[in-house]
Order: structure tokens, then sequence, then C-alpha cells
């Protein structure tokens, strides 16, 4: 018998014996294939990379934790030695300092003229001392500020009150006068 394909020549090469493959549908998909091997193969050495700088960063967080307490530590230990260096320097400066009133005094005690009284030897600041007290004259009080100034222990001496005042009886001049203290030498 005779066999006769109605089919159209395409539908003859699907329908034939074999399989065979479309070129044009075969290349894409090898692309495909190819393209979706390298973004897996890519996805994990990026996996691997991104878990690798995971655990450098939990590394250099523990270290920085380490440091952040010795840090901690250094910067305890200097205030600590500020605190004490202020300490030392104070203890200095009063050792410096501890014959300077007894100077003063002694001093003051030398300088004073004759009929003069002091009721009063005050800091004003640390290098500076006013001085109060009666005296018969102007005079009298015109000697001490000179003996002062004579002094290598006083400078700069000036009256900035005299008035003239009844003090038992007796007519005196209440006054002020204020002077610089220089540097004491120290004793050991």
């Amino acid at each position: 018998m005779i066999r006769i394909n109605l089919l159209p020549s395409e539908a003859r090469r699907a329908s034939g014996s074999g399989v065979k493959l479309d070129k044009m549908k075969v290349i894409p998909l090898g692309v495909l294939a190819i393209t979706l091997v390298a973004c897996t193969s890519m996805m994990m050495i990026q996996g691997a990379k991104l878990s690798s700088l995971e655990r450098d960063v939990a590394q250099a967080r523990a270290e920085s934790e380490q440091y952040r307490k010795t840090i901690a530590l250094i910067n305890d230990m200097v205030q600590k030695e500020q605190e004490l260096n202020r300490r030392l320097a104070l203890v200095d400066q009063l050792d410096r300092n501890r014959f300077r009133t007894v100077k003063v005094m002694d001093e003051m005690a030398r300088r004073v003229p004759r009929y003069m009284w002091l009721t009063a030897l005050k800091n004003i600041s640390p290098e500076r001392v006013a001085i109060d007290g009666y005296a018969f004259s102007n005079l009298v009080v015109s000697d001490l500020m000179t003996n002062l100034d004579n002094s290598e222990l006083f400078a700069g001496t000036e009256l900035t009150v005299a008035k003239r005042k009844v003090v038992d009886g007796q007519n005196a001049v209440g006054f002020t006068v204020t002077s610089t203290v220089t540097d004491v030498p120290s004793e050991s």
C-alpha cells in the first residue's frame, strides 16, 4: 500500500524518527546554563569571602574590647597621675611658703617706727598685703612706708587711707598701707 504524508513539512520533521534539536533554541539555553553556573559559583565565592570577613570583624571587635579595657585603665592611671602631680605641687608650694608668714611678721616688726600701733595685717592677694594701724602723725606713717620700701621683702608700698581719729582722747591718724611681698627665700 502506498502511504502519503499530508502533514506540512515542519510537522514531518517533528514526527520524524529521532530527536532533532533546533540550533536557535539550544544555543540560548546553553548560554543560560553557563550563566547560571557562573552566577552560582560567584555567589558561593562571595559567600565564602563574606563569612571570612565576618570572622575578621568578630575578631577585630574582640581585640577592640580588649584594647578598650586597656585604654580605660591607662586613662584612669593618667588621671590619678595628674591628681598626684597636683597634690605634690600644692605640697611643694606650701613647703616653699612655710616660712613666709613668719618672715613677713618679723620684717614688719623691725620696720614699724615708734609711736605707731598696727591693728591688722591682711593678705589682699597672694603677693599683696594691707597694713592697718594708728600713728600720732602723718610723718610716722611716711616713715613706715619708707622703711618698708627699704626692705628686701617689701616693694611698691602705697598709702590707701589716712584719716584723723581720736583714740583714747588723743588725736591720731588711722591709716591703711598696701605693699607687695617679694619672694621669701626658703630655709631648709
